[in-house]
């Protein structure tokens, strides 16, 4: 079987072309609101290679129509993913984004980070720590929550090998919290996100960090 590339079909072609909607243009402003930050170079490097680089996808210029090959709707998807960096998502939450294939969270407790998913590789997590600690001002990881799934089972998520990305060698007491949710924001973003215990995540947060000197 060939691996080479293919032009698409005329089926496809004439379907993808038929495909072709009139996107708000507003979706870039939209996408690039809190931004405050981004890698120096995009590329996540490594003694063993490159782990991650956003450069890659540089051929998805913003605005280009699709190829015949690719969806419309995919191929603005895809430009609307190559906006990366740090953001600011509300008062004391940011995100880093673009530099894995999810995003990464940052919640500033009284003492310290609170970090919703640490990402899929530790490099790629450890450069989002650094760059939020070089912005935001340098702060230890109390709490690593990680979204339990098919592929991890809560009792796998604290040894999971991306935590080592954000805790590091930090002698602070750290608890990765085992907690199904759909995102983290919670009651600093304003959603109504809530745990399978119907709590809020910033309450379960709270919870199980008090003893460590409690959070806001």
């Amino acid at each position: 079987m060939g691996t080479q590339p293919k032009d698409a079909s005329a089926h496809t072609a004439a379907a993808n072309h038929a495909g072709q909607s009139h996107f708000d243009p507003a979706d870039f402003h939209r996408a690039e609101r809190g931004l405050i930050a981004q890698h120096p170079t995009g590329a996540i490097d490594t003694d063993y290679g490159v782990v991650w680089d956003i450069n890659r996808y540089a051929f998805i210029q913003r605005g280009s129509d699709n190829p015949p090959t690719v969806n419309p709707s995919l191929w603005r998807q895809a430009q609307l993913n190559g906006i990366h960096g740090l953001f600011e998502v509300a008062d004391g939450v940011w995100q880093a984004r673009g530099y894995d294939i999810s995003n990464i969270t940052f919640i500033a407790g009284a003492t310290g980070w609170i970090v919703i998913d640490p990402l899929t590789a530790e490099p790629c997590a450890h450069a989002c720590l650094q760059l939020a600690n070089a912005q935001l001002g340098e702060r230890p990881v109390v709490a690593a929550q990680e979204r339990p799934g098919p592929a991890r089972p809560p009792a796998q998520v604290d040894r999971c090998p991306e935590h080592d990305g954000i805790l590091g060698d930090l002698v602070h007491p750290v608890d990765v919290l085992e907690v199904d949710v759909d995102a983290a924001a919670a009651e600093r973003v304003g959603h109504a996100l809530r745990d399978l215990t119907g709590r809020s995540v910033l309450r379960v947060v709270r919870d199980e960090h008090a003893r460590h000197g409690g959070l806001p």
